[in-house]
């Protein structure tokens, strides 16, 4: 489950560029790091690099799963379904 707002809301687009190329940064990193690793036929230091680069592929793909699911949302609310999200919502503050 993706929490997200339920209004659009602007940020910065520095921000938005240094977190996305943050995380896709520290995923090169690590498969770079699990290369040199392999090639020198370290087991211990290829073990924790695969679970490093696992771990930050996740959580990639989990950020760019929560964006979308945003997106979706946003979507939906400027599309003429707002009357439905707003039912949905009185009913959910409410427990109809």
């Amino acid at each position: 489950m993706f929490e997200s707002f339920d209004q659009e809301v602007k940020g910065n687009p520095i921000d938005s560029f240094v977190f996305w190329y943050g995380q896709i940064g520290a995923c090169v990193f690590w498969v770079l790091v699990l290369v040199i690793k392999v090639l020198t036929f370290s087991l211990f230091w290829v073990i924790l690099c695969a679970v490093c680069c696992g771990l930050s592929v996740t959580n990639l793909y989990a950020y760019y799963l929560c964006r979308k699911d945003y997106q979706a949302k946003l979507k939906n609310l400027v599309g003429g379904t707002m009357q439905n999200f707003l039912v949905s919502q009185v009913k959910s503050r409410f427990g109809l």
